[in-house]
């Protein structure tokens, strides 16, 4: 900070004095440090500094002084080649400058051959985002501009630039070696009958994610194993080894050149690493990356130490590493991530949950192996979230206020080695893993291919086997539940993740025992964090005493929905006596207008959860409203209930940190209490649980004068649940006649009327609000 203001102070003395060429100096050395700085957010940093840089070469050239021109105009797009995330958009500027500035400097040149040498480096970052082509084709010339680049700088004695020269060519090889891997797997199956008729019988066109999913998990394909006529990743990188014989040249000049150093060159041997973890399979042989990561944590480089810790994250064999440096790196994230996340804006935070889908969560899983609850949990509540609910950078000071005393919350999620679970009880930590609910059975269960999991069976509308699937789920998990319920106390709030966003575990083994006969308390929430804040800044006027009842059942293009159309009445019947009951056609605006107001709103027809969770919506006349819409403004209501389909799903597909569906997107915006479905529910399980919800609801608040909130809606959730559980269909169409509605069933006689399928689609989303 100090020499940006003596450069500063220079260039207005120079524009003091007229002194043109002076300020632009000034100017240029100020984006040089900029340029240079080591902050949290350093592509901030270096995208201002390109940016004066470039500004300043286009002021040398309209002057005619071509030679400085050039070397900011190089500078400014060597800066953007160094950006961890340049945009496309900066990339190809970046291409088109260094073009321009080679025909500015005479060939054979130290400065032609820098202009070259930035030039193959821009070239290598575009032709990394290209699909489809001969690699060859694309990456030899680009290599070709290295050696030509090299050989002018070793013919004028500039030894100063080989370590960056060795960098520069060992990405471009990985690069390189990569497409030829994808080109030659691609050709290889494509050869193969029997793997193009299982990806047309699945409707699967690309073949290198179903190629992957044939060897990591077979089962969810409905295979034993993986078959035999699929080609091997060792002989596929084999081949591509063969493509690319200029590696093994780079690969000596390297050994020789580390041999000569005598020390450690971190940034080359992280460079090495990220090859070595590509060949793996066939060399089976790395360089410790350690050394290199511990040094830009002693740097404080703490940015480019979470791209390179996450990079060895998501290695497959990670189990080689030496375990105490790994789980120092490990414990060393959740740090890392609040110094990140505490000093960036908006738009980064964003950009770093977007590009890290499952890393954190995966983080906190290695984190749970090796025993260390405490930095688990801190983990996944620093990055759960954080973007939907809009808190982003103030997510790190949020405490435990506003949450109820002596209330346990659970993170329930999953890695591909196991599930975990880790609970804070006040200040202590416990935690289990479960290792028979790996990745395999998990990605069978929920989006197996064949037989089809829950969430592919919900997508192919095929609800037998959706059915078949939550149950077989629910017997799969019943030990996390048992667990759960032998150590929790009487309340807890469950936090789910992963895949797990997308089921209620609170019915599972002995916990759902628990909830259901009412001996334990259980709600749900995103976060501790998240719950907290969002207590805190609700809206805190009294209760409205106003009903909305919110209808769509006869959308035109959607399925009629007659047994919906009677809960308006239904509920409007039971609401306590001086309410303001309101009915009405749902549109968006309508149901905008509705939840803006701190009463309680009911919506009953047709909603859809889409893999994008942001385009979930709830289906009303005129225009759906969205997920996208809810999040746009703040809501007020204490209550809402979605007796509609899919209205508590996410496909955990994109977002998977961000639990968001149009339930939680409610939650997020201000509503107290949303109740929602996990699946697609029948017209006759919908209305049953709205009649019985609020007719409990509203006998309690008229006879007890309670407050409509979450412990009371959480009461009247689950004693509808359990009545829905146990209840036959005489006793069904009993509960319609005491409220004076007359509705047709199907099967009415003395079975019981609903499926698990029914009953435990049904989720309550919202954590009471309690002071310290």
């Amino acid at each position: 900070m100090s020499i940006a203001e003596i450069y500063g102070r220079t260039e207005r003395i120079a524009e003091y004095l007229g002194d043109e060429d002076q300020v632009l100096i000034s100017r240029g050395r100020l984006g040089q440090l900029l340029s240079k700085l080591v902050i949290t957010n350093r592509d901030q940093a270096k995208r201002a500094a390109s940016e004066i840089l470039e500004q300043i070469g286009n002021q040398y050239f309209s002057r005619r002084k071509y030679r400085e021109a050039a070397i900011e105009l190089t500078n400014a797009a060597m800066v953007v080649n160094e950006m961890h995330n340049p945009t496309l958009k900066e990339l190809e500027n970046s291409r088109s400058i260094l073009r321009r500035t080679l025909q500015m400097r005479k060939k054979n040149t130290i400065d032609f051959a820098y202009s070259e040498f930035n030039l193959a480096i821009s070239e290598r970052l575009l032709a990394k985002r290209q699909t489809g082509g001969v690699p060859r084709e694309l990456f030899s010339p680009i290599f070709t501009k290295l050696e030509r680049a090299h050989k002018v700088f070793v013919k004028f004695g500039d030894y100063d630039h080989y370590s960056v020269y060795l960098r520069a060519r060992l990405e471009l090889l990985t690069d390189w070696l990569l497409a030829e891997h994808d080109r030659i797997l691609e050709s290889r199956l494509a050869a193969i009958p029997d793997f193009i008729d299982l990806a047309n019988s699945i409707g699967l066109n690309e073949h290198k994610p179903l190629a992957r999913l044939l060897t990591t998990n077979p089962e969810s394909l409905g295979l034993d194993r993986t078959p035999d006529w699929l080609p091997s990743e060792e002989s596929n990188l084999s081949e591509a080894l063969f493509s690319v014989p200029e590696l093994s040249c780079v690969l000596d000049d390297i050994a020789q050149y580390k041999k000569e150093l005598g020390a450690n060159d971190c940034d080359l041997d992280l460079k090495l690493f990220e090859l070595e973890s590509v060949v793996y399979p066939v060399r089976r042989s790395f360089t410790d990356p350690f050394t290199a990561i511990n040094r830009l944590w002693a740097d404080q480089d703490y940015e480019l130490f979470l791209i390179k810790a996450t990079s060895l994250l998501q290695w497959e064999n990670s189990d080689q590493f030496e375990r105490k440096e790994y789980l120092l790196l490990l414990n060393r994230l959740p740090q890392c991530i609040a110094k990140i996340i505490e000093t960036w804006n908006d738009f980064d935070i964003e950009g770093l949950m977007k590009r890290n889908p499952a890393a954190f969560r995966f983080a906190a899983c290695e984190l749970m192996e090796f025993g260390e609850w405490d930095n688990a949990f801190r983990l996944l509540e620093l990055t759960r979230g954080v973007v939907a609910s809009g808190l982003y950078n103030q997510i790190v000071q949020i405490g435990e206020a506003n949450v109820p005393i002596g209330t346990d919350f659970v993170h329930v999620t999953h890695s591909p080695t196991a599930t975990y679970v880790v609970m804070k009880q006040a200040d202590a930590f416990v935690g289990s893993a479960f290792l028979n609910l790996n990745g395999k059975v998990l990605a069978a269960g929920f989006s197996g291919l064949s037989p089809a999991g829950l969430l592919i069976a919900q997508l192919n509308r095929n609800r037998s086997r959706a059915m078949s699937a939550a149950r077989e789920l629910h017997e799969q998990l019943s030990d996390v539940g048992d667990w759960i319920d032998a150590r929790c106390s009487e309340s807890l709030v469950i936090m789910a993740g992963g895949l797990f966003q997308s089921f209620p575990i609170w019915s599972t083994g002995n916990l759902g025992k628990s909830v259901l006969s009412g001996q334990k308390r259980v709600f749900h929430s995103t976060s501790l964090k998240v719950a907290s804040y969002l207590n805190g800044h609700r809206f805190a006027g009294d209760l409205k005493e106003q009903l909305s009842l919110q209808c769509a059942a006869e959308v035109p293009g959607q399925l009629s929905l007659p047994k919906a159309g009677l809960e308006p009445e239904l509920i409007g019947r039971a609401a306590p006596r001086g309410w303001d009951v309101e009915i009405a056609d749902a549109t968006a605006e309508s149901l905008t207008i509705a939840l803006s107001e701190p009463g309680i709103t009911h919506f009953t027809g047709h909603s859809m959860a889409s893999p994008n969770p942001k385009l979930s919506r709830l289906i009303t006349y005129g225009s759906p409203l969205s997920v996208d819409d809810i999040l746009d403004r703040d809501h007020k209501s204490r209550l809402v209930v979605l007796g509609s389909c899919q209205s508590a799903l996410t496909y955990g597909l994109a977002m998977q940190d961000e639990v968001l569906s149009i339930q939680t997107a409610l939650w997020y915006r201000g509503s107290e209490s949303v109740i929602g479905t996990y699946w697609p529910i029948s017209d006759y399980a919908g209305i049953a649980f709205s009649t019985h919800f609020f007719s409990l609801l509203f006998e309690l608040v008229e006879s007890d004068s309670v407050s409509v909130e979450a412990n009371l809606v959480q009461q009247c959730w689950r004693k509808t649940i359990n009545w829905m559980r146990q209840a036959t269909e005489d006793e069904v169409q009993s509960l319609f006649l005491e409220n004076a509605a007359s509705v047709s069933s199907q099967n009415v006689g003395s079975g019981l009327a609903f499926h698990f399928y029914d009953w435990a689609a049904f989720q309550m989303f919202g954590v009471p609000y309690e002071t310290a």
